[in-house]
């Protein structure tokens, strides 16, 4: 037995049960989801390598929706206010993610087929390996999706990677709502007392 390797996953185990913990407790203390989001990627990071990483979420049940955290190296990240169309999941990885509500994996060899096939598949510059979870509600419905990717040529996600990833997406899916429903709460609840008044 490797005591080495059995040292190191029982850490990384640990880490995530903190990354967790973590994400949970950012969530219940917080009214503003623009603070949220670098939060939540700064927890990420500690897990797995996800220096570029966005949020994408849906505007309530339209086809539109906006990239309201973006972190790239490679492209200039997109405007949290602008409101993008959500085009058909053969146009968009990130589209096809919220529209199936399942995860994807793509690799540089993926988009290389579609490129000989003509297709065009996303705007920005390919990933080596890009990695999108579906963000799912309480009810089952998909609100959104997280994605993390790499550019270094010749590197992927490990399958333990991916099940991490998975693993995460639905915290951060849970953290998301909560702190909208809380936002969402206080602001009635200030209406109300202005009324009243």
């Amino acid at each position: 037995m490797n005591t080495g390797a059995s040292a190191d996953r029982l850490v990384r185990l640990e880490t995530v049960l903190s990354v967790v913990l973590d994400i949970s407790r950012r969530s219940a203390g917080c009214r503003d989801l623009n603070a949220f989001f670098p939060a939540v990627h700064a927890e990420v990071c500690r897990i797995m390598y996800a220096r570029n990483f966005y949020i994408a979420l849906r505007e309530g049940k339209q086809d539109i929706f906006r990239y309201v955290y973006d972190i790239d190296e490679k492209d200039i990240p997109l405007n949290s206010d602008e409101l993008v169309p959500l085009l058909s999941g053969d146009k968009s990885p990130t589209a096809w993610v919220i529209h199936s509500g399942k995860p994807l994996s793509v690799t540089a060899e993926d988009f290389a087929e579609r490129e000989a096939a003509g297709q065009d598949w996303g705007n920005g510059t390919n990933a080596e390996h890009w990695l999108g979870m579906p963000l799912i509600d309480g009810d089952g419905n998909t609100f959104g999706a997280v994605v993390i990717q790499i550019y270094t040529h010749g590197s992927r996600y490990s399958d333990e990677d991916i099940a991490l990833f998975e693993l995460i997406s639905h915290h951060i899916a849970h953290a998301i709502e909560q702190v909208q429903f809380t936002s969402r709460l206080e602001r009635a609840i200030a209406d109300r007392t202005q009324s009243l008044a």
